[in-house]
């Protein structure tokens, strides 16, 4: 199946180093829904070129961008107060050619974050 994104993601592209950064808060099961904007920290990577906020208790951990990327990649892991690995944001990831799909098998698709 071929799919397209309509821009109904929220995604801003090109944001930081050529990927698409989702306009979207993480709310973890150690945090509550209502936490202030206190309860939240901002996560740097050395060099200042991506930052973001995450709840005060998370970790945010610059490693060695992947093999193949390019110079300048960030890669940044995010894990939760225990330890747990959640998430990664990779920058510098090569361009990918697009896919050619059909105009027929085209689907509109939105992205949604779901939290529990």
């Amino acid at each position: 199946m071929c799919i397209r994104d309509t821009g109904a993601s929220g995604a801003t592209p090109g944001a930081t180093g050529g990927t698409s950064t989702p306009s979207a808060t993480a709310t973890g099961p150690s945090e509550s829904p209502g936490a202030t904007a206190s309860a939240w920290k901002v996560f740097s990577d050395p060099a200042k070129t991506v930052s973001f906020e995450l709840p005060q208790g998370w970790i945010a951990q610059s490693v060695d961008p992947d093999k193949g990327t390019l110079p300048g990649a960030v890669k940044i892991e995010v894990k939760d107060a225990e330890g747990t690995y959640l998430a990664a944001l990779q920058t510098g990831l090569p361009e990918a050619a697009a896919a050619t799909c059909a105009t027929a098998a085209r689907k509109n698709y939105v992205v949604s974050l779901i939290h529990i």
